[in-house]
């Protein structure tokens, strides 16, 4: 059974506020999505992966690929103008023979081999599957004026992180559904496959490591 991870790297990232992609940011000697696809390609769960690529960075992104030695990348796939559509550009590349799918975000480079082997694991049983951490802070409710409306118990919610993994006939199917409601705002993929009840969402534990680089302050020293 094919794994195949989607790697989404097409973010133009406004709030990095940077002269280029946040995922072509230098991290110490690499750059952010080198630490990504490095994750992926060396992991013995995955077989393929497919990189989602912002085209205004086509260049830069082909030659960062050719000074390694990523085997595993069988597709490179401009991304669109979202997040679902560079996802939605992902999962209609995959080939049929894939049967698992991991959807994880170029800029989160400090995933583990665990969080990745869990996910894929989990697929065993499974057909859509999240990365989740605890909620460590006070959550407050706001309506759209702005008011104070609630404050939850913290204990009932959970941060979301990638990857996420799902069976390609699930994952498809929601794109498709999506794409048919002529939606855009779904933020994650498992989001969607709640939406339209095609699947349970199982969850895996998650890491604190393993943030998304969003501003340049995220980015260690």
């Amino acid at each position: 059974m094919t794994t195949t991870a989607i790697i989404l790297a097409s973010g133009e990232g406004s709030r990095f506020g940077g002269s280029s992609s946040k995922q072509l940011a230098k991290l110490k000697d690499k750059t952010v999505v080198e630490y990504t696809l490095d994750a992926f390609e060396k992991n013995s769960n995955i077989n393929e992966i497919i990189l989602v690529i912002n085209p205004k960075y086509r260049k830069e992104f082909i030659e960062m690929i050719n000074r390694n030695s990523f085997n595993k990348i069988c597709k490179v796939v401009d991304g669109g103008m979202t997040r679902q559509e560079s996802s939605y550009n992902g999962v209609i590349s995959c080939r049929p023979i894939s049967k698992k799918i991991l959807i994880h975000d170029g800029a989160r480079p400090f995933v583990s081999d665990r969080m990745i082997d869990d996910t894929v694991v989990a697929l065993n049983q499974n057909e859509a599957v999240s990365v989740v951490m605890n909620s460590v802070d006070t959550l407050y409710e706001f309506d759209t004026n702005g008011s104070l409306i609630n404050i939850p118990n913290r204990s009932l919610f959970k941060r979301v992180q990638t990857p996420q993994g799902f069976r390609l006939e699930i994952i498809r199917k929601a794109h498709e559904l999506a794409k048919n409601d002529s939606r855009t705002d779904f933020t994650d993929d498992c989001s969607m496959v709640f939406y339209y009840k095609l699947a349970s969402i199982v969850c895996v534990e998650g890491e604190e490591a393993n943030k998304k680089i969003t501003f340049v302050d995220d980015l260690p020293e």
